[in-house]
């Protein structure tokens, strides 16, 4: 019975620690753990690379036990631009949404859904207001009609008001006139889809 009742005690004391897990908001991970500020994850606290565990290394400037690949990953453009922020087989793939969600791809294109190791969009809801990419195309987002363009945040800021190639861009100097960009700073003329100046 004591045997059972130590077990259970151990069983509860790991799975409510934050190690490995990401940081809370407040960012105080428990006794003895700290947050990697590059990861957003909770760590040993360390002086020296033995107080890790296998596969991490301590940064004595923090003090915090990490691993090279995580940071790699998070701090890569890949990770930037597709979502590619977790590590996984020796490389940086995309993993679950949350790798979707802070990538370009997301805000861009929509693609904010972890799908088969892809960031896919699922509904265009996130950028057809603010880029005019209203129609789900083969899993992105695209400006497929100028009426999308003309309402959205895109064409009233930089004059992207017609769609081409499924995005917003300037294709008339009609474009550029009504935009922020050419009443603020003279970007009145369409010159290769963007608004300049003469």
């Amino acid at each position: 019975m004591r045997l059972w009742l130590m077990l259970l005690l151990s069983i509860l004391a790991f799975g409510c620690s934050k190690k490995g897990k990401p940081c809370p908001d407040d960012k105080k991970c428990g006794d003895g753990l700290s947050c990697d500020p590059f990861t957003n994850v909770c760590q040993s606290i360390c002086g020296k690379p033995a107080d890790c565990g296998k596969g991490l290394d301590c940064d004595k400037s923090l003090g915090v036990c990490f691993s090279e690949l995580v940071r790699q990953c998070k701090q890569s453009k890949e990770c930037m631009d597709n979502g590619r922020c977790t590590p996984f087989l020796g490389g940086c793939e995309v993993t679950k949404d949350e790798d979707c969600i802070q990538s370009q791809a997301c805000w861009m294109f929509g693609q904010c859904t972890h799908v088969n190791g892809k960031c896919k969009a699922m509904d265009c809801d996130k950028v057809c207001k603010g880029r005019g990419r209203c129609t789900l195309v083969d899993g992105q987002c695209r400006a497929t009609l100028d009426e999308y363009c003309q309402r959205s945040n895109v064409c009233k800021n930089v004059g992207g008001c017609t769609a081409f190639n499924g995005k917003c861009t300037a294709r008339k100097d009609e474009d550029c006139r009504l935009s922020y960009m050419c009443r603020k700073s003279g970007h009145c003329t369409a010159r290769n889809g963007e608004c300049k100046k003469r």
